[in-house]
């Protein structure tokens, strides 16, 4: 059981809707932590399996979750077209970074939040499946109040992409590998999972970004699966979640 409560948000000229998940009050936890969490558009992220596991144990836990759409995603989709093509489009098309807009509307998201009183400094996370894992991260590297971060199968570099095979030389491509915001992520607790030989995304690329962090003095766990391919089982979902919750769990004691 869940609350559900949809509201606006506005970011340097922007509009857009944040979709609030509550436990109910008599299960709300004594200091709820909050879980900005994403994948391919906001209601799969909060209602599809498997990649909703993590909404489903902070809920179960009495936490809160929201998720919200992104450039070519949900209610987000425009000229640029629509998925991964839309991202690549507005950033080689049209020379418009979708990632720092995502970064920035989810810092609006976090100042709304800590004005309506849903979240709390030191008590917010990130996780995200595949491009949003890569959001995920993303945005742990760029937003000081996030306390940790998970990312199911991510993308790690944008190259290894067949939406992007036309680009790996351009520097705006190569310039947005997490290898690069290594050292941005020291200091909180980073999760990752993929399977052992995810062609889609890249198993060895995500290793790199691990050996990144831990080179960087990062705390970071990074589990190899046995999903095949580009996929992720509720194990490796599981496994983040706890780790996740671990981060919140002596306030809740």
């Amino acid at each position: 059981m869940f609350e559900r409560e949809d509201f606006l948000v506005a970011a340097d000229g922007r509009s857009f809707t944040v979709t609030l998940l509550s436990p109910p009050p008599e299960q709300l936890a004594a200091e709820p932590a909050l879980l900005m969490a994403f994948a391919s558009g906001r209601e799969k992220t909060l209602f599809e399996a498997p990649c909703n596991h993590t909404t489903d144990a902070f809920l179960a836990a009495g936490h809160r979750v929201l998720s919200f759409d992104y450039t070519g995603h949900g209610e987000r989709i425009d000229h640029f077209g629509e998925g991964i093509h839309a991202l690549r489009n507005s950033l080689v098309v049209g020379g418009v970074d979708p990632f720092a807009i995502f970064a920035a509307d989810a810092g609006a998201v976090i100042d709304a939040c800590l004005r309506r009183g849903v979240a709390a400094f030191g008590r917010i996370a990130v996780s995200g499946t595949s491009r949003g894992g890569y959001l995920a991260l993303y945005l742990l590297a760029h937003e000081a109040r996030l306390t940790a971060a998970a990312g199911f199968a991510p993308v790690t570099d944008w190259r290894v992409l067949s939406e992007f095979a036309a680009d790996v030389q351009r520097e705006e491509v190569g310039g947005l590998a997490l290898v690069h915001y290594a050292a941005d992520m020291v200091g909180r607790p980073i999760f990752m999972s993929i399977g052992n030989d995810d062609a889609r995304v890249g198993t060895k690329d995500c290793v790199a970004l691990r050996n990144a962090l831990k080179e960087a003095g990062a705390e970071v766990e990074c589990i190899l699966t046995d999903d095949a391919g580009h996929t992720m089982g509720v194990g490796g979902y599981k496994r983040g979640a706890d780790f996740l919750l671990c981060q919140f769990a002596a306030a809740d004691q």
